[in-house]
């Protein structure tokens, strides 16, 4: 997954040369609002009821759109299907971007599949017990029904699941109910700031997290967007409801996305998302691979 990164090697060169790059990917939060009471979740504190707007959004999306903007994921913040206008956001944008949905499955009902490119449901639990005890609440079978029910075919569909060492017994139990779902790929993150267990399964994804050791994942965190659902643009998804560059209801999102050249981030930061990407980015145009500078001859 981290090979994601590779044909955006020359933005990020702009990047790092001073120039604007505007987001090849935006995460959007329509809602700050969860159906589930997750005891690690990194949002709880935020998370008050709040809508993204809805002219705000339209208005998002229009602008994105002529900044060359590829792609939105639908996520959160708090669960995106909570908005109650998502049907519409998702028309919204189906015919100007790639779009994917990040979700917690209990309301999949409410959107067409096919529509995504991709749909990832965090799935914290194998079972109903397990899931009761990290969520707060008895929705599994539900969501196990709502997954059933996808069309498969149409749409990339995977799980995502939070791990820690003490977990390592429970991989094999993610892996049986990924096989029995038939999904295409389960997705195993450790909690910040923890380490991840030895990770196996023909359908499993270790997605590991590592202490940013330089600016490079700051910068590499500005070909994605993050809009959140009190219409804020933030520095990046770590520090979403916690430093912004301003309000969409205030500026544009060119005008806000420029500022982030002139900003450093004021907290320091746990393990790094986006770091994953910056081992890649520095393994490609390290000297081994010096052929990457003539990548224009063939």
């Amino acid at each position: 997954m981290n090979r994601k990164i590779l044909p955006y090697i020359d933005e990020i060169e702009r990047i790092k040369n001073g120039e604007t790059v505007y987001p090849i990917t935006c995460e959007i939060d329509p809602a700050n609002r969860c159906q589930n009471y997750c005891h690690f979740c990194v949002h709880r504190n935020s998370i008050n009821g709040e809508y993204l707007g809805y002219s705000v959004y339209r208005q998002l999306l229009s602008e994105l759109h002529s900044l060359g903007t590829k792609s939105i994921t639908f996520t959160g913040g708090g669960e995106p299907l909570c908005h109650p206008r998502i049907e519409d956001m998702v028309l919204d944008a189906k015919d100007r971007f790639e779009i994917g949905l990040v979700t917690n499955g209990v309301a999949l009902e409410k959107i067409t599949p096919w529509l995504f490119k991709f749909i990832r449901v965090s799935l914290y639990g194998w079972d109903r017990e397990s899931y009761k005890k990290v969520t707060g609440v008895d929705n599994f079978e539900k969501v196990i029904d709502n997954i059933i029910n996808i069309n498969k075919r149409a749409t990339t569909l995977g799980l995502s699941c939070i791990v820690t060492k003490d977990d390592e017994k429970n991989i094999a139990k993610y892996n049986e109910l990924a096989d029995s779902l038939q999904v295409d790929y389960v997705q195993f993150k450790p909690l910040l700031g923890k380490d991840l267990p030895s990770i196996t399964g023909k359908k499993a994804i270790a997605t590991e997290r590592y202490l940013a050791n330089s600016s490079l994942p700051c910068q590499i965190a500005g070909l994605v967007g993050v809009v959140g659902a009190d219409a804020k643009v933030y520095y990046c998804c770590l520090k979403r409801g916690l430093e912004c560059l301003g309000s969409l209801e205030e500026e544009s999102f060119s005008s806000l996305w420029e500022k982030r050249k002139y900003v450093k981030p004021k907290t320091n930061c746990g393990t790094c998302r986006y770091m994953n990407y910056a081992k890649e980015y520095e393994k490609l145009t390290s000297a081994e691979t010096f052929f990457l500078k003539h990548r224009s001859f063939l």
